[in-house]
């Protein structure tokens, strides 16, 4: 959690926890993701598990964005 939140990549162990953190790191800034991040993801993940990831990230951007909007304090 530090290293992400100092916006550094952190030392991740497998190629699957790598491809998530690409691959939702892209989610956030990138449009669209680069191929080469799609490719990891689809090939770490499948194409349904990279499908439930944008669900998720698009769950949680929208928590964040409800916390964000009534100023909630992060504790």
């Amino acid at each position: 959690m530090a290293a992400i939140r100092a916006g550094r990549t952190p030392d991740l162990d497998t190629e699957r926890e790598r491809a998530v953190h690409a691959a939702t790191a892209a989610m956030l800034t990138a449009r669209p993701a680069p191929k080469a991040v799609y490719d990891q993801a689809i090939a770490a993940l499948g194409i349904e598990a990279v499908c439930d990831l944008s669900g998720l990230m698009g769950f949680y951007c929208s928590c964040a964005f409800i916390l964000t909007f009534h100023d909630a304090e992060v504790g």
